[in-house]
């Protein structure tokens, strides 16, 4: 009696209970709605439509988070095949989410101060020991000055759809930067990057106000599987057309066939560390190299 109900989006709807309960009372209350909404028939002038549930739980602790762990200990109870789960902190995936809202805010933050920064990581060539390029990597600066690296906040980034703004902003620092210089340099993107359209577009609106295609290597990161091929040539005979050169990056890491070289038909092939560390050891290691190193030579 003491409930207030909404509907959320699909088929889900939520309870707020303005009382306190214990467990044992938030399971006596849970059972019984379960009882009677599987109980319960939905008429109309033909059928009778029976109606199943799943339900969660979670007490409201002040922070905001009740509906979102409610929200996780539904999405596990249906993994689970169960009826019905309450949130409690011992849940696996409770530190893993509270991990994920502190890191968007963190995100969120640092894009509002200005907190993403490019790193500029130097590419010498082994024979002459200069440097021939600088890779740009992006980092999220805390308040406190240390530093983020992508492993801690790209994937985050892109649950809550701020991915593509912190692309953008590697474009504008990094061009902006090397404009000024002339030195030659690379971006990473991804292929999500270059299937988003407005992401896509602004590349290339950027390429063309900065004049910095001739200095500019786009590196594709290898380790995603290919599943849009048309888009990706079409993507990359443009860079061509603009002056500007191609490298395929950690290739070897995780998706990597001839046939993508062959498609791609980049300038430059970075070969994934892990299959490097090991040439002088392991012979496995040192042929896969070669083979990949004269596949690559003979295109």
């Amino acid at each position: 009696e003491d409930a207030i109900a909404f509907k959320l989006p699909a088929d889900e709807f939520a309870l707020i209970l303005q009382s306190t309960y214990s467990t044992k009372e938030l399971e006596k209350f849970i059972l019984k709605l379960i009882h009677y909404l599987r109980n319960h028939y939905v008429a109309d002038d033909y059928h009778q439509i029976k109606v199943d549930v799943t339900v969660s739980c979670s007490k409201v602790i002040g922070n905001g988070t009740g509906l979102a762990h409610a929200n996780m200990a539904l999405k596990l109870a249906k993994q689970r095949n169960i009826s019905y789960l309450i949130f409690d902190q011992s849940l696996m995936i409770s530190e893993s989410h509270e991990i994920n809202l502190n890191i968007a805010t963190t995100i969120r933050e640092a894009i509002s101060n200005d907190n993403i920064i490019p790193y500029y990581q130097p590419l010498y060539d082994s024979k002459t020991n200069k440097i021939n390029k600088y890779e740009c990597l992006v980092r999220l600066q805390l308040n406190n000055g240390s530093i983020l690296t992508p492993y801690d906040f790209l994937e985050v980034s892109k649950k809550i759809k701020l991915y593509p703004s912190i692309t953008k902003i590697m474009i504008d620092k990094t061009f902006a930067y090397f404009c000024k210089n002339g030195l030659n340099f690379s971006i990473n993107l991804s292929l999500e990057d270059i299937l988003t359209l407005d992401t896509n577009e602004y590349l290339f609106t950027k390429m063309e106000e900065f004049n910095i295609a001739k200095q500019l290597t786009i590196e594709i990161l290898e380790n995603q599987e290919v599943l849009q091929e048309k888009y990706i040539k079409l993507f990359i005979n443009k860079i061509y057309e603009y002056g500007a050169n191609i490298a395929i990056d950690d290739f070897g890491s995780g998706f990597a066939n001839f046939q993508h070289i062959v498609n791609i038909k980049a300038d430059y092939l970075k070969i994934d560390g892990s299959l490097i560390a090991n040439i002088d050891t392991d012979d496995n290691s040192r042929l896969i190299v070669e083979t990949i190193v004269i596949f690559a030579q003979k295109l």
